[in-house]
């Protein structure tokens, strides 16, 4: 039975993520299930069985059974804690003498660091925004995990909802796809809603890639036309040079030539 059980605190615990000071009511639960799983969750909540004041002597076999059985599982519970926490947490913890002393001293520490962190999920909620210029898809796929992280958080939000916000917060230049949800009612189911976005997307980067090539291809006719402006210059220009020498021979060859002695009459 022991090893049985053994067996199930090490499977259970190995797939922990390992406690870094963030999330920690998450870590809380997941770390309270796997407690419970294997019986050992009352050292959380139950102080350390007393021995009469008599000692041994006076104890009942029951209660030094009790008290036995506590520190045994005692142990194992502050073991557990200590390895599903990143070291350098596990360290400043590792002296305190048992299990719920650890607890107490964690829900003391980041309770209210949690409710914190829940203002401000929230506040990253409303203030969300979906940029124009970058696909679509991956933003909403962002904004659902920040939905995750509220329904974490025990602020769960209806599909509905999600659907409305995420609509809501489409820029300007998705006025269409707005238009049609809002013709709908927003009677549309968020995986229905992924996929319009995401034939969206690939509507808006055809019609960027169609725009490229259009203004590509106007550069090189603007271009083409400009070298054939050239050779077309180039040719005009060899074709005077060559009419400018062909005139220059013609009229040195008909010039008259007068012999030197009458030059000097």
């Amino acid at each position: 039975m022991e090893n049985s059980r053994a067996s199930l605190i090490d499977t259970s615990f190995n797939k922990l993520e390992k406690f870094d000071g963030e999330y920690f009511q998450i870590w809380k639960r997941k770390v309270t299930l796997n407690l419970q799983l294997v019986d050992v969750d009352h050292v959380l909540i139950e102080d350390e069985p007393t021995i009469p004041e008599g000692g041994i002597v006076d104890a009942t076999a029951a209660a030094l059974v009790k008290q036995s059985k506590w520190k045994r599982e005692n142990s194992i519970y502050k073991l557990l804690i200590l390895n599903s926490m990143q070291d350098s947490l596990a360290e400043s913890y590792s002296k305190k003498e048992n299990a719920k002393e650890i607890w107490d001293s964690l829900g003391k520490l980041y309770e209210d660091d949690e409710n914190s962190s829940k203002i401000f999920i929230v506040e990253k909620y409303h203030k969300w925004l979906f940029e124009d210029e970058m696909a679509m898809l991956p933003q909403v796929k962002e904004f659902l995990k920040l939905c995750q992280k509220l329904d974490d958080e025990k602020l769960p939000l209806a599909d509905k909802f999600v659907v409305g916000g995420i609509v809501s917060k489409l820029p300007a230049g998705w006025s269409n796809l707005y238009a049609r949800m809002h013709r709908k009612k927003l009677d549309i189911s968020l995986e229905d809603l992924l996929q319009e976005i995401h034939v969206e997307d690939e509507i808006r980067s055809q019609q960027k890639m169609d725009s490229l090539s259009k203004q590509l291809a106007k550069a090189n006719l603007v271009q083409t036309r400009e070298f054939k402006g050239m050779q077309v210059a180039s040719h005009h220009k060899k074709k005077d040079s060559t009419k400018s020498k062909s005139e220059r021979s013609f009229v040195q060859a008909t010039e008259v030539q007068v012999p030197r002695d009458l030059l000097q009459l």
